[in-house]
């Protein structure tokens, strides 16, 4: 039997796809074991060029897990294509699995995602780096949870929900920015789709600053920093992080 698993915080309207042309994608397709830096998108970019023990690829995805060395993972990178400054551009990738038992079981806290900036010298808090806008699935309180944050928002923001502490199917994220509506409410959008469920658009009103200028992603894994206690076990696997341009 089918159960709705998404319960939303922000209003639920559905679209269409739009016609992507892909720019960069990394399907993770090197050797079990292989670290941020042997990790090679389809124009030649390694994911990151520093590496970390909690993420390695295994068995076709990029796995994360508590390999004990590290508090968390926040790595920026450029992407091939710097300095976009107009058109319509989405960051999508699925979280193919995600297990918080022994997260569970401690009561305890975990995040993984993905968020893009502008390093195109940007001054914002004294660095060339400003978050245009990210995506993050994190667990908290006995469930699966879809947070995002945009570039007039203070913290991230919780759109929806899944009462289990392991993934039940394939969760696609879209993260959607309009740089030529920079400023503009509606700028960010974000798309999810459960398994075989119906994609759900449940942040239509996000914001990116005025003129941002895409150039590059982070990639941010909270293990045991920010009251997060990812414990030894559980593991969350992502599939074909990717930037395309919409039309």
């Amino acid at each position: 039997m089918k159960t709705p698993l998404f319960y939303l915080f922000l209003a639920l309207t559905t679209t269409l796809f739009a016609d992507v042309e892909v720019i960069e994608k990394w399907e993770f397709s090197e050797p079990d074991g292989t670290q941020f830096s042997g990790m090679f998108s389809n124009s030649g970019t390694h994911l990151a060029n520093v590496d970390r023990a909690s993420a390695s690829v295994s068995d076709g995805k990029l796995t994360f897990t508590n390999a004990g060395d590290e508090d968390s993972i926040f790595l920026i990178n450029a992407f091939a294509a710097r300095g976009l400054a107009s058109g319509v551009y989405e960051a999508s990738w699925t979280y193919t699995d995600a297990d918080f038992s022994a997260t569970h079981e401690a009561g305890a806290r975990a995040s993984i995602g993905f968020d893009l900036r502008d390093n195109n010298g940007t001054a914002y808090k004294g660095y060339d780096d400003l978050l245009i806008g990210g995506v993050r699935l994190n667990y908290e309180k006995q469930w699966i949870e879809l947070q995002y944050q945009d570039s007039v928002a203070e913290n991230y923001i919780r759109i929806a929900k899944i009462e289990r502490s392991i993934l039940p199917a394939p969760l696609h994220v879209r993260m959607r920015i309009d740089l030529d509506k920079s400023g503009e409410p509606g700028s960010f959008q974000v798309f999810l789709k459960l398994g075989d469920e119906d994609e759900i658009n449940p942040l239509t009103d996000g914001v990116i600053s005025a003129g941002a200028k895409l150039s590059s992603y982070r990639i941010l894994q909270q293990i045991t920093n920010g009251n997060t206690n990812w414990k030894k076990g559980d593991s969350v696997s992502i599939d074909n992080f990717t930037l395309s341009r919409a039309f």
